[in-house]
């Protein structure tokens, strides 16, 4: 065998040992790049995939918060709302010309027991150490897209009235009446900024997804052609190791005969 023969062959076993040991290597893996030199373009398109992947589901996370928020400030508003209910119902009772001053003094009692729990809950109501009701909350839900929970102004409860007299009922009516259309008002922007805040969410998760599974697309084995990728390296591997030990072989008969 001449010496080129045997050139062509050696390189023919290391190019399908070259073949197999790679095929190993995805199959072990599971991905298709391991390193740069397997396909640096999609190495880098596949690495900015993952990248915007991780983005969305902290903005997924981002948004769970913010509603959670939501519902904090709503169910304060709710019991607020509910004792300005019961503080106007108070004051309507009070303003009855035919109650006593004792009497309107003991409603009065009850009335300002509740605005101080009204203005208890306002001032005391937290998400993660910051108080829901004082300035805005801004929610990243993208690169550069934010969702703003609005402050509520309900500075009103700090100036909840008398009803000990009868004028102070009629005037603490008038000013329930419009304290209760402003929780009402409050509550509603509240759902509409957690209803976008949902939206938002779905919105993240799907974009997540969708990058991974972009991400796997190009970053991830085919298992079937590896398999036929090391199935085929093995037999071209298997079939020079053959010829070279068969050529081996005859350069050894030969040398016998010459002695």
């Amino acid at each position: 065998m001449s010496s080129i023969d045997s050139k062509f062959i050696l390189s023919s076993i290391n190019k399908s040992t070259k073949s197999v040991k790679s095929a190993f290597t995805k199959l072990a893996s599971g991905k298709r790049i391991n390193k740069a030199s397997d396909d640096a373009a999609g190495l880098a398109i596949a690495d900015a995939l993952k990248s915007d992947a991780a983005v969305y589901q902290q903005a997924s996370r981002n948004t769970s918060d913010g509603q959670s928020l939501a519902a904090i400030k709503e169910g304060a508003l709710t019991q607020a709302g509910d004792i300005e209910i019961r503080k106007r119902e108070l004051a309507t009772q009070a303003a009855n010309g035919t109650l006593s001053d004792e009497q309107r003094a003991s409603l009065n009692q009850e009335y300002q027991a509740l605005s101080q729990e009204q203005q208890r809950i306002v001032a005391t109501t937290e998400f993660n150490g910051r108080n829901v009701f004082q300035g805005e909350t801004s929610i990243e839900v993208d690169s550069g897209t934010q969702i703003t929970i609005e402050g509520s102004e309900l500075s009103f409860v700090d100036s909840p009235g008398d009803i000990s007299t009868q004028a102070g009922a009629l005037s603490a009516v008038d000013q329930s009446e419009g304290n209760i259309q402003s929780f009402a008002q409050q509550k509603g922007r509240i759902g509409a900024e957690t209803a976008r805040l949902e939206v938002a969410g779905r919105r993240a998760e799907d974009s997540a997804v969708e990058n991974l599974a972009a991400e796997s697309r190009i970053r991830d084995a085919d298992v079937a052609t590896e398999v036929a990728n090391l199935t085929a390296g093995k037999i071209l591997q298997q079939a020079g190791l053959a010829v070279q030990a068969q050529a081996n072989q005859t350069a050894t008969n030969v040398l016998n005969l010459l002695k």
